[in-house]
């Protein structure tokens, strides 16, 4: 059998072109399975076998080619691949990279051409939305919501998506871990002028900085997005400790998910739809769920997975080689 593999390309001075190139090749048998989930905060590498078995996991750093370009994204591939496929024939091994702001056509492209050279048995790359609708859907209708640094829901239907927020953070105005930790800062710093309510955020955000919070400033915009949205759990513990302040600022970024939810519901059905939503906020369900479901539409069921995205990943490469060699049957 002959294998034709559609590679995009990025001239510096002309833009993005495609080209093809056939590549007279014999399948080898693949036998592994590797998942790439590239996000603004980290990246989930998970190879497994043809049984399903971990072999090996791996975190790194952001690849989202949006904050860290095209040349730190791939940085951040190569070193994953190198070290969890250690010793293997990449040759035996089918990838599917879906990595946060991969879909736009310049970083699609680009990241295709560079997993095009390690010779892998099947290679695709998409965007981390593939990841989560596989985990949280499995590939069926109903509404998945990425909760994490930043939110977005999509719609599918019969196979057609439609995408719900999930602009980036200097857009969206609440949903996020970004959005809750950004929320936190600013009722804690009001807190400190004299100009808010006492919270104990306050307390909480200067343990975790070391530092009094005006001394913290320059760490935090050096820091950025990433680090102000890993303030997001000293929310939902100052909330559990009894602020009102945290509870408040949970309260406003569950609304925001709901009408997200409630967005995307109306493009799939009139009858019951389910929604799931998965990423990091998605560990905390014990105090979102109450504070999303009173907004939901009734024919809304509200679900939550701590089934990872990495894991829906390797779905998508399982999916993907199958078909493959299907239609090469």
């Amino acid at each position: 059998m002959c294998q034709i593999c559609f590679y995009g390309c990025l001239s510096a001075r002309k833009g993005v072109f495609f080209y093809l190139v056939i590549k007279m090749k014999t399948y080898t048998q693949v036998r592994f399975f590797l998942g790439i989930d590239g996000g603004g905060t980290k990246t989930a590498f998970r190879f497994e076998d043809g049984d399903g078995n971990v072999l090996a996991e791996l975190t790194l750093g952001p690849s989202n080619p949006n904050d860290v370009g095209t040349d730190g994204c791939k940085e951040v591939l190569k070193k994953g691949i190198d070290r969890v496929c250690a010793g293997v024939d990449l040759s035996e091994v089918a990838v599917f990279a879906g990595i946060a702001g991969g879909l736009a056509a310049k970083n699609k492209a680009e990241i295709s051409c560079f997993l095009s050279f390690f010779n892998f048995g099947f290679c695709a790359n998409g965007s981390d939305v593939d990841n989560a609708l596989e985990a949280a859907l499995s590939g069926g209708d109903g509404v998945a919501v990425i909760a994490g640094t930043g939110t977005v829901a999509f719609a599918q239907k019969n196979g057609e998506r439609k995408r719900i927020g999930g602009w980036g953070y200097l857009i969206d105005s609440g949903g996020s871990g970004y959005n809750i930790g950004r929320d936190a800062l600013e009722a804690a710093l009001r807190d400190l002028d004299g100009r808010g309510e006492r919270t104990l955020l306050t307390e909480k955000l200067s343990e975790h900085f070391g530092n009094s919070l005006p001394e913290a400033i320059p760490e935090i915009y050096s820091g950025g997005k990433r680090i102000i949205a890993s303030l997001a759990p000293l929310v939902f513990e100052a909330c559990e400790d009894g602020d009102g302040t945290a509870a408040a600022i949970i309260g406003k970024n569950a609304a925001a998910i709901a009408e997200l939810i409630n967005t995307a519901a109306g493009f799939c059905s009139d009858e019951g739809v389910r929604a799931v939503v998965c990423g990091g906020l998605s560990a905390r369900a014990d105090l979102i769920t109450g504070m999303i479901a009173p907004s939901l539409r009734e024919n809304i069921t509200l679900e939550f997975t701590n089934k990872q995205q990495v894991e829906g990943a390797v779905a998508c490469a399982r999916k993907g080689w199958e078909n493959v060699k299907n239609r090469n049957a």
